[in-house]
């Protein structure tokens, strides 16, 4: 049985020696890939992105993996909060196919990585194809953290733990709920721009009144 491919991560490990570890990677990573769908709905463009987040730096590779070309993120050190990396999420084809390799202390440790399926039976949300079959298998090992994907055909953002779905976005929905929301208040603006109105015209009469009165009372 022929050996499961493997990536050095070493020397891109080293480059980020020193750099205190971020916090809650998996979040980080969830919400900048959020954002850039809500971005690209907007547009109404369409982007495919996996993003593996893991322990990999403690063993120093990336098991079950090999790379498909050069690694955008070779010899630099960028971190998953980086406006480099949330530019590159925006921009077709700077990510090229294949994952994008995540360390839990934040760091990327590489781009267009294709991953092994372990997991070929594993349940994936319907109308999904490879991209999920992929990050639902990855999510199941042992040194992965957790997966996000950015759906190529509708822009929903899934986030991935042992094999399930735990959490997603929907950019089209947010869209609605905010359009939904601004016409909410829009409506409450003008009603509230109506009462205002008549209760100034009311005390308008009201100051006529009194005015007329007045003037009777001294004739």
């Amino acid at each position: 049985m022929a050996e499961k491919p493997s990536i050095d991560v070493t020397q891109q490990v080293a480059l980020g020696a020193g750099v205190p570890p971020e916090r809650d990677v998996t979040k980080e990573v969830f919400d900048l890939v959020s954002e850039a769908a809500d971005v690209l709905q907007e547009r109404s463009e369409r982007r495919g992105v996996l993003v593996v987040v893991g322990h990999f730096a403690s063993i120093g590779e990336v098991k079950g993996a090999r790379l498909l070309g050069k690694n955008p993120f070779e010899g630099q050190y960028v971190s998953a909060g980086d406006k480099v990396f949330q530019r590159m999420l925006l921009q077709d084809n700077s990510l090229g196919d294949g994952a994008v390799i995540v360390d839990a202390s934040g760091q990327i440790l590489g781009g267009r990585v294709y991953l092994v399926v372990d997991h070929p039976e594993v349940e994936i949300p319907p109308g999904s194809a490879t991209r999920h079959l992929a990050a639902a298998s990855a999510s199941l090992r042992k040194d992965v953290e957790s997966v996000i994907t950015l759906s190529e055909e509708t822009n929903i953002v899934r986030l991935f733990r042992g094999g399930r779905v735990v959490e997603t976005h929907d950019p089209a929905s947010a869209t609605r709920s905010k359009k939904s929301r601004k016409t909410t208040m829009l409506k409450t603006a003008e009603v509230l721009q109506k009462l205002a109105e008549r209760a100034e015209e009311g005390s308008r009469g009201s100051s006529s009144g009194d005015a007329g009165q007045s003037k009777k009372q001294g004739a």
